[in-house]
This record gives structure tokens, C-alpha cells and sequence, in this order.
């Protein structure tokens, strides 16, 4: 291998026995060879640490790290960030998986539009059997349209994001998916970027909202991985996501601040309200009235609605949610 390799592949891991054979088999069949494959064992119990070790001493560009458990993909992903060699580092959870010609066409991006770019792509879905599923991450988000007046076609299948493009980001949704991911080593060290280690489920979206404001962004319009949907994923909790979502947009937008008009100010916190009255619901269900109630209030705080000030009333009268 040599001393600085194309790519550095960063994989956190936690008791994925099931998968990770299959997730690192996808790495090393990629078509270009030029990568180093980061795996951070976050204490794994159930026979994850032997599979990782049987493919490690067979391959020499398998580097591991082992520590105790954390419970956060984001530590895992910033020690391997502070391991990385390679030009450019990209992200695989240990259960998703990746085409065997995913390198090479971010490769090939790189050196027609510009190395100094951070690549995203699409991904289809897989099922706990590996089983194509229906559909594709941005597919069914409608991106292309929705985003339309963010992107800058360069050729058949390949964007530049618009200097905009964080603001679509911060509005509708960031697009980048940790699957899909490339970002050149030197951004992130040159902007001391990391994962934030606060977050436990939405670490990656905070950490694509800064990036789509620090540096230019290709998209390539193509399936180039698998995201596997099964029922033990991380962000299987819904009342979590939305508590983690909301802590991470109230901070983007203090980040923001600078830069932002009324106008955009008033939709960002629509969207935060949005997401408090979702939480309100949830708690509702579980009829957890008062965390409800605290939730509901919140999000009227943020964007007056009479909606979500009709579910507050039914929420102080202690009126659980109809079946």
C-alpha cells in the first residue's frame, strides 16, 4: 500500500456480526485499490472484533482501532478522521454497503471537476437479508426537482452545488448521507471539523450542514451504495431523532445568525417548531402529558399555529391521543 493512499474508508462498528463481513467484503472489492479501510470497534460483545480480525490479517489496508464502548458512531468516525492517511476521507456504517465501482467514479469526479471538492451520491436501499428494496435515498425525496435552483448541472450525471445550497440545506433537508460521503482530508483538518460527539444520532447532519458552507460539493446523480433498513438501526427511536434534530437546528441556526435575514430566520424556526410539535405528538402517545405539553409550548414559541395550539389545550386536559 502505498505511503498516502487515493482514499481513507472510516468505519465505526458495534456488534454488527450479522453484516460487517458483507460491509467490508463490498470495501475490498472496490475497483480502485488505492484506500485504507479505518475500522473503530466500539467495544463490540457478540463476535463482531473476530470477523474484523479474520479480514485484517488478511489485507493489509484493514487498520483497526479498538476501545471501549462509546455508544456514539461520532467518536468512532473522529478517531478515524485522526488515524486517516488517505487524499480524501469517506464514510461506511458497518452494516450499509458500497458498489464495487464507488472509488473510482469519485475518483474520476475529482480529477475532471476538481480534487478539492467534497462528493456525495445517491443510495438504494437493501433490506436485513441484503435484498434490494425499492427506491433510492434521494430518489424518493425527489432531489434533483426539489433542489433544482442549487444545482449546476456540469455533465449527465454529475452537479456542482450552487454557493446557496446551505440554505436549501438548512430548510429542507442536507441531502449528504454518511454512506455517500467524500470530503478531502485537508478541509477537514485545515477547519479542525470533527463529528460532534453531543449527538448520538444526528452527528452527520451537523457535520454536512458546516461542510456545504466551507467548501464546494459534487453530486453525482448515481447509486454508489446501499443503505440497509432493519430493525435494529440507531435512529430506530423517533422521539430521540426528533429531541436530537431539534437541539441540532436550534444550534444552526445561533451558527447562522450572521448571515441570515428575517425572512429566512422566521423559516427556520418554522421548521424547528415543526419538529417540537412532532415530538409533542410522540410524547402525547406515550401520554407523557407534561414532556408534551413543554413540547408543544416550545414549538408555539417559535411559530404561533393554531393547530399545534389546539393539541397544547388537549394536552393540558390530559386527553390522550384518539386510535
Amino acid at each position: 500500500m502505498p505511503v498516502r493512499p487515493r482514499f481513507s474508508i472510516l468505519m465505526p462498528a458495534y456488534n454488527r456480526v450479522d453484516y460487517i463481513g458483507e460491509t467490508i467484503a463490498c470495501i475490498l472489492a472496490q475497483d480502485l485499490a488505492s484506500f485504507e479501510l479505518i475500522i473503530v470497534d466500539d467495544g463490540s460483545t457478540d463476535g463482531t472484533s473476530d470477523v474484523i480480525a479474520e479480514y485484517a490479517a488478511r489485507d493489509p489496508r484493514i487498520r483497526v482501532h479498538t476501545q471501549p464502548n462509546s455508544g456514539r458512531p461520532s467518536t468512532g468516525r473522529n478517531i478515524g478522521i485522526e488515524m486517516a492517511r488517505g487524499d480524501h476521507v469517506t464514510f461506511i456504517d458497518s452494516d450499509d454497503l458500497h458498489t464495487p465501482d464507488r472509488l473510482a467514479s469519485i475518483d474520476e469526479a475529482l480529477r475532471r471537476h476538481g480534487d478539492g471538492q467534497v462528493v456525495f451520491h445517491n443510495l438504494g436501499f437493501v433490506d436485513a437479508q441484503g435484498q434490494t428494496l425499492p427506491g433510492t435515498y434521494l430518489g424518493n425525496a425527489a432531489f434533483t426537482t426539489v433542489a433544482e435552483r442549487h444545482l449546476r448541472p456540469l455533465e449527465a450525471d454529475c452537479y456542482a452545488l450552487r454557493p446557496t445550497y446551505w440554505e436549501f440545506a438548512a430548510l429542507c433537508y442536507a441531502g449528504l448521507h454518511t454512506c455517500s460521503v467524500s470530503v478531502p482530508r485537508a478541509v477537514l483538518l485545515d477547519h479542525a471539523l470533527r463529528f460532534d460527539t453531543r449527538y448520538k444520532i444526528v452527528d452527520d447532519t451537523d457535520m454536512w450542514l458546516r461542510l456545504t458552507r466551507l467548501c464546494p460539493v459534487l453530486f453525482i446523480d448515481r447509486i454508489l451504495g446501499h443503505y440497509r433498513l432493519h430493525p435494529g438501526g440507531i435512529s430506530k427511536n423517533p422521539s430521540r431523532l426528533l429531541e436530537e434534530s431539534i437541539m441540532l437546528h436550534e444550534h444552526h441556526l445561533a451558527r447562522l445568525e450572521p448571515v441570515i435575514d428575517d425572512t429566512f430566520r422566521r423559516a427556520y424556526r418554522a421548521k424547528i417548531a415543526r419538529y417540537c410539535a412532532e415530538l409533542g405528538y410522540a410524547r402525547r402517545v406515550h401520554k407523557e402529558f407534561d414532556a408534551a405539553a413543554e413540547a408543544y409550548a416550545k414549538a408555539l414559541r417559535l411559530a404561533p399555529d393554531v393547530k399545534t395550539g389546539m393539541a397544547l389545550v388537549k394536552t393540558l386536559c390530559r386527553l390522550p391521543v384518539r386510535a
